[in-house]
């Protein structure tokens, strides 16, 4: 996959499958808190892991990750492969099985991004992990005119020097119960340019109104155009782009980003 600039348009990644039947109405502004965390709406915050997130408690780490979560019957392997280097996983917490621990989170309003299965708007949301227990939350915040709520992922990854490709993976699902204005809302998994000079960045999934699923879906990305990134520290991002006034969430688990190397 040759790396570009941004178009404003459906995604470059690789084999990706998409459902386009609309899930049923989800009720997202609501719900007391269980053991979830619901913060408070226009407090933004930005919660470096192992911290907390707008208006909740943090939820610290995790231990073995359960089984019988929806799509799989896989529990997350969290921390007990190796992380970093050729065929490795390149993720710290891939699986956001050790909760916030290696992620930046911005969480502006109602819930946490890195957020755990029992959380109240998750199970009102109807939407378990793809494994594990605990998942990642971009979106799902209503937006109303000039009031747009942002909500962003981020991980610092070391691309080993002698990388000759990128594979990145992992699973999504898409909801919008509420639709709203052209152009829709939409939101965005990419790896950014390292160089500051830069403009070209590896858009991996761009997610909007027309790629809704009926559950978990999963993604797989590569390029062989790894000149930008080989031996540098690159962004990994994913951020809500609310546009519409709409609702769009997107829920990410699973991930895993690997080089593979002349051997």
């Amino acid at each position: 996959m040759p790396v570009g600039s941004i178009p404003n348009g459906a995604s470059t990644g690789g084999a990706t499958t998409s459902e386009g039947a609309p899930n049923p109405t989800l009720a997202l502004n609501g719900g007391g808190g269980a053991s979830g965390s619901e913060g408070t709406a226009g407090s933004a915050s930005m919660t470096m892991a192992g911290s907390g997130a707008p208006g909740s408690t943090s939820q610290g780490t995790s231990g073995a990750a359960s089984s019988g979560a929806a799509g799989s019957g896989n529990t997350d392997p969290g921390e007990t492969e190796l992380v970093g280097g050729c065929f490795n996983q390149l993720l710290s917490n891939g699986g956001f099985e050790r909760g916030h621990a290696g992620w930046g989170e911005i969480a502006e309003a109602v819930h946490d991004v890195i957020i755990r299965r029992d959380a109240s708007l998750l199970v009102q949301a109807g939407v378990t992990p793809q494994s594990g227990d605990y998942l990642a939350w971009i979106g799902g915040i209503h937006n109303g005119d000039f009031q747009f709520f942002q909500s962003t992922l981020t991980q610092e990854v070391a691309v080993p020097a002698e990388t000759l490709s990128l594979t990145f993976s992992g699973y999504y699902w898409v909801s919008q119960p509420e639709l709203g204005r052209m152009p829709s809302d939409a939101a965005v998994l990419e790896i950014e340019d390292p160089d500051p000079n830069g403009y070209a960045l590896w858009q991996l999934e761009w997610f909007d109104d027309q790629d809704v699923t009926q559950g978990w879906v999963p993604f797989e990305a590569t390029t062989l155009d790894v000149a930008r990134f080989a031996g540098k520290t690159v962004q990994i991002k994913a951020y809500a782009r609310p546009n519409a006034n709409g609702t769009l969430s997107v829920w990410l688990d699973s991930l895993r980003f690997e080089a593979r190397c002349a051997r």
